[in-house]
């Protein structure tokens, strides 16, 4: 991948409404795509999967991933062009019920009203 395949994957994070970055077998990844999938919108993001990249490529793309994040830890969500977190980070933000308000502030998007169990 050129410079350029490297600025239309970071494009993409900023095109996109909620952009994940994953690796496979990575716990924190799974639990990111599962509070998705239960808010019902998991089918609004785009997932850019790290180990599909170029080997010869993987380096630049993290690099540059890590100048925006400050971070090389897997996930990273984006939601807009805006850098959200990890999977702490969503998983907290999805406790406290900011996840929600985040996502319907910046997305408009319809989430379903999670439950509360007391």
């Amino acid at each position: 991948m050129q410079q350029d395949n490297i600025n239309i994957t970071l494009l993409c994070i900023e095109s996109k409404k909620i952009n994940i970055v994953t690796l496979p077998n990575c716990p924190g990844c799974e639990k990111v795509k599962s509070i998705f999938k239960e808010l019902e919108i998991f089918e609004h993001c785009n997932l850019i999967k790290l180990n599909e990249i170029d080997e010869d490529d993987y380096d630049a793309l993290v690099n540059e991933l890590e100048k925006i994040t400050n971070t090389r830890k897997c996930p990273m969500v984006f939601i807009g062009n805006e850098y959200i977190g990890n999977d702490n980070r969503i998983e907290d933000m999805y406790i406290v019920g900011s996840l929600k308000k985040t996502l319907l502030e910046k997305l408009e998007l319809d989430i379903k009203e999670k439950e509360e169990e007391f």
